[in-house]
């Protein structure tokens, strides 16, 4: 069944986005209690003047005469960012506030030697920390990750330390690197206590964090590191 549909507008859309709707209507189930809907798709978008062609994961429809297109879709045509938050089940359009946690709304999209666990730091528990994977040492060890900031974020805060433990021998450092440029390096001893940084990642695209422990030498193991609290802005 085919019919032409009226043109619609999205209304408060400052850059004018214009939906204009003729095509074919297609019958699907809607709902488990099997209730058929009139789904129309391909819905024309035309930006400023310029035609705009989803692509096919973001194909929008019309439904109970109501547009729907998905967030993402949105987002580039208002050409602002869009994150998704699964532990707050969250979409950010846009600035994401101040306290975003950063492991969920940046996950590591490559990496080695880092996990997320709970650490304690001077008898305190600290959950979803950043330790490397290899823990206690002896002769070191080293773990990294590379996230996606995209130039969207300002700074990176959070609260490093000393893993509680029996190791007083060796050191080890976080370091922070943005687009292959070395932003900021910290570092912790046996005499170290927890600290909070703040890490300026303004126009960064991709931010690898890494910590590098050195060991204590045979049987002697060294100091464990651990980056908690982590959030971004």
């Amino acid at each position: 069944m085919k019919e032409r549909l009226k043109r619609m507008q999205i209304k408060g859309f400052a850059i004018g986005v214009l939906l204009t709707v003729m095509l074919s209507a297609t019958l699907v189930w809607a709902n488990p209690g099997g209730v058929m809907r009139e789904v129309f798709y391909g819905v024309n978008i035309t930006v400023n003047g310029t035609p705009w062609n989803p692509p096919s994961d973001m194909t929008p429809f019309i439904n109970d005469g109501r547009t729907f297109l998905p967030v993402r879709g949105i987002a580039e045509l208002l050409d602002v960012p869009v994150d998704w938050d699964g532990a707050t089940r969250t979409v950010y359009v846009g600035t994401i506030p101040h306290g975003a946690p950063f492991w969920t709304t940046v996950p590591a999209f490559q990496g080695s030697g880092l996990t997320i666990a709970t650490i304690n730091m001077l008898g305190n528990p600290f959950p979803g920390a950043l330790r490397t994977t290899n823990a206690p040492v002896e002769f070191g060890s080293r773990g990294w990750g590379d996230h996606n900031l995209n130039g969207h974020f300002n700074a990176i805060t959070g609260t490093i330390g000393r893993i509680d433990g029996n190791a007083t021998q060796g050191s080890a450092t976080i370091s922070f690197i943005g687009d292959d440029r070395t932003l900021a390096t910290f570092s912790v001893d046996a005499n170290s206590r927890p600290e909070n940084i703040s890490v300026d990642v303004r126009g960064v695209f991709v931010l690898r964090v890494e910590i590098e422990q050195t060991g204590g030498g045979l049987g002697r193991w060294g100091i464990q590191m651990a980056f908690a609290n982590a959030m971004i802005e």
